[in-house]
């Protein structure tokens, strides 16, 4: 996960702007899924595929928000 943002345009938004500084997020694909929390619906921005957890390392090692989930 790279972050949970307020609308679906601002988490498209944040993966144009990483993949345009990260070129290794290439090769993953990219979703926005809607979540309840705290009375509000967050919208989070996953990326997946092959080599995923290795990519999130890389972008917590250049000071970006990624989490690991399920």
């Amino acid at each position: 996960q790279l972050g949970a943002f307020s609308t679906p345009a601002a988490a498209n938004g944040a993966w144009t702007a990483l993949a345009g500084r990260f070129r290794y997020l290439a090769p993953l694909a990219h979703s926005v899924v809607p979540v309840q929390a705290g009375g509000r619906t967050l919208h989070r921005l996953r990326a997946s595929g092959p080599g995923s957890a290795d990519i999130c390392r890389r972008l917590q090692a250049a000071g970006e928000a990624c989490t690991l989930v399920n």
